[in-house]
């Protein structure tokens, strides 16, 4: 059972969907320093911690000219383990590796970073929605969304629901 307080706690407050750089290095493997250019922050909204355990993160993802939610990472903390109040969880696309080995702007401002294990994530070309689903109540926690083409390298910021430069 996750337990969260009543009222929408937890949300996304910034993005960084499109890292600076190229995406694809033609036949060799993506160094895993720019999937973790990729990521979302939660913030803990609250005034007291929050059990993240088995709270899901989400977006959009286009096939076949249509789109469905996916998910991006399923949280399996320890029951012990809370997100404290003011505190920002950063969610990076790819493999594990050492946070003092990320750039400045993927450490910076975050107090606890995860990994997904998956390659890039976050929609460049199109709309993406970046979203917290409790799937003990069965509801969205959050939902926000950012236009398509995102600016290369920039932060996004929560203004009014919608994620923008």
């Amino acid at each position: 059972m996750v337990k969260t307080p009543k009222g929408n706690m937890l949300r996304v407050i910034r993005a960084k969907p499109n890292p600076a750089g190229k995406d694809r290095f033609g036949r060799s493997i993506t160094p895993q320093v720019q999937l973790a250019g990729e990521w979302i922050d939660i913030k803990n909204e609250g005034s007291a911690g929050i059990h993240l355990n088995k709270l899901q993160v989400y977006h959009l993802a286009y096939k076949m000219g249509s789109s469905e939610w996916e998910i991006v990472i399923e949280f399996n903390f320890k029951d012990k383990d809370v997100l404290l109040a003011g505190h920002v969880l950063r969610v990076h696309s790819g493999g594990f590796i050492p946070v003092d080995q990320l750039l400045e702007i993927d450490r910076a401002n975050a107090n606890y970073h995860v990994f997904t294990g998956k390659n890039y994530l976050w929609n460049n070309d199109k709309v993406d929605k970046p979203s917290i689903w409790n799937p003990s109540l069965e509801k969205w926690i959050d939902q926000t969304w950012y236009d398509a083409y995102p600016p290369e390298g920039v932060v996004l910021k929560r203004n009014n629901g919608k994620l923008v430069p």
